[in-house]
């Protein structure tokens, strides 16, 4: 679940992924990975899982060998709540940078009303009720923020920075006093300059850091402040600083507000925004009742609401689905300049416009990504296949969904996790392997038309599958080519997706929706 606003990124305790409300049971290896990927800071997940007054509300798997409930890989660490008085709630196996933090609340899941019936559109009511939640809980949040915002190093982090690097060591009480006077809401920033200007003595800098806990929550920091400075701190102090990560400060509280906030926007926007994808599935149908032009306004509306950066990119895709590129391309300016980049989301914005401006190259020359040559299908594939941004990966599902080139993750747990593979399968591909159904969506009866190179009797199928990967019906092929009758009327609405296999070889693939 991705967070609300985000203008600044570097807090990594208030932005980015949550797991909240995830049933795990028989995973063979680990529940939650999470790594950074070989990136730096900040890796985009979100520091505070869940927060004093929710815990997180997910279960874990309880048997085998050589696994974890919580595989944490990057330099930061995770404070993760959860229910006490549920025992498969508790994450029992995790590493040392997961640091679990009982609590004894009930279970409270953010409400998705449409979870028990994916294919349920919002009533009138509802609709009406989540947009008010939402407005109340988008004043709550903002006004937090605004307060946080100028606690944080008085307001101005920049200043603050400078008045350390200008201070000498007879001001070394002075500038200890200001610290002491601005905690809990030093940065993590405050702090390693203070300690590279040599002012401090290390047991003033253990008392400047004891009093910031929140920011201290960081292992790379606590190297820094071990290894790399002038008059490093001993283990022993860097031990009492880690200590200090389970006391509660009012820079927590605030931050388990601001959490608890932004959590529930996310919660109330993935709602509406899941029932204007589906009442857009459906257009045309009886049971959509906004026409298209409605959908659509009413999603670029909430994804100009939610300021996140993966909300904008979605945004920049509906006004290039509009073929209006300059409100595409003026959003993007506006993300670039506005939004505060790390090294790593900037090189991840950098990708995303590439993806963007090679389907705009795509677009205009005619070319459609259902029917590429070998030479475009390689040329997307080694972008894909370069890193995992948002653009790449948004590629990689493109030549997944419609040629069965699809990127398979292997974590390799034995070796701390930081071996990741992407790699493609690669069957063949060839514009003579085609599937098409009609009509689509379908009430009772679709006809497929098909054609596959390599026809194999007995073993060449027709594959109808549900959202889950599970197997509808498996029609044989009896020629190399043709078309099948399939009837639905036996099939519950929803979204299904057909292929072509040969052997264990998949090829085309599609999409179709069953509404009765």
């Amino acid at each position: 679940m991705a967070s609300g606003i985000n203008r600044d990124n570097n807090n990594a305790s208030l932005y980015g992924l949550q797991y909240l409300c995830n049933s795990n049971t028989f995973n063979s290896t680990c529940d939650f990975y999470i790594t950074s990927r070989g990136l730096s800071y900040p890796t985009g997940i979100r520091t505070i899982q869940g927060n004093a007054l929710l815990p997180t509300g997910n279960s874990f798997s309880q048997i085998g060998q050589n696994y974890s409930h919580i595989n944490n890989y990057t330099s930061l660490v995770l404070s993760y709540y959860y229910n006490s008085n549920q025992a498969i709630q508790q994450p029992v196996y995790f590493n040392a940078s997961v640091n679990p933090i009982g609590i004894s609340i009930s279970e409270q899941c953010p409400s998705h009303i449409t979870g028990s019936e994916p294919f349920r559109l919002l009533t009138a009511t509802e609709t009406t009720n989540f947009n008010n939640e939402y407005d109340s809980v988008e004043n709550t949040y903002l006004s937090l923020l605004y307060v946080y915002n100028q606690l944080m190093d008085g307001g101005n982090t920049n200043a603050l920075l400078n008045q350390i690097q200008q201070s000498w060591s007879n001001n070394a009480m002075i500038l200890r006093n200001e610290l002491l006077s601005r905690s809990p809401y030093l940065t993590r920033f405050a702090i390693m300059e203070a300690a590279m200007q040599n002012i401090l003595s290390p047991p003033v800098l253990l008392e400047v850091c004891m009093a910031n806990s929140d920011a201290t929550r960081d292992e790379d920091l606590l190297k820094f402040l071990q290894y790399e400075i002038v008059n490093p701190l001993p283990t022993y102090m860097i031990e009492m600083i880690r200590a200090s990560w389970e006391s509660s400060t009012t820079r927590t509280t605030m931050e388990n507000a601001i959490s608890g906030s932004s959590g529930r926007m996310a919660a109330i926007s993935d709602n509406i925004l899941n029932d204007l994808y589906l009442r857009e599935e459906l257009q045309g149908d009886t049971l959509a009742t906004l026409d298209s032009c409605e959908t659509i306004a009413l999603k670029i509306y909430w994804l100009n609401r939610i300021q996140t950066i993966a909300a904008k990119y979605d945004l920049a895709l509906i006004y290039f689905d509009l073929n209006n590129y300059e409100a595409a391309e003026s959003l993007l300016n506006v993300v670039h300049s506005e939004f505060k980049f790390s090294d790593d989301q900037l090189a991840d914005f950098n990708d995303f416009e590439t993806y963007y401006y090679l389907l705009k190259h795509y677009k205009l020359n005619g070319y459609e990504l259902s029917s590429l040559s070998h030479s475009q299908i390689d040329e997307w594939s080694n972008f894909a296949t370069s890193g995992a941004s948002n653009g790449r990966v948004r590629a990689s599902n493109m030549l997944c969904f419609y040629y069965g080139l699809c990127a398979e993750e292997d974590y390799d747990l034995q070796s701390n996790g930081n071996r990741l593979y992407n790699e493609f399968k690669s069957p063949i591909v060839s514009e003579v392997n085609n599937i098409s159904v009609t009509p689509n969506p379908v009430a009772s009866e679709a006809k497929f038309g098909y054609s596959i190179a390599s026809f194999i009797q007995n073993k060449s199928v027709l594959i109808i599958a549900d959202i889950t990967g599970k197997i509808i019906e498996k029609i044989y092929l009896e020629n190399q080519e043709g078309k099948i009758k399939w009837s639905a009327e036996n099939v519950k609405n929803g979204i299904y997706f057909y292929y072509l296999q040969n052997g264990d070889e998949k090829y085309a693939k599609g999409k179709l929706i069953v509404t009765h």
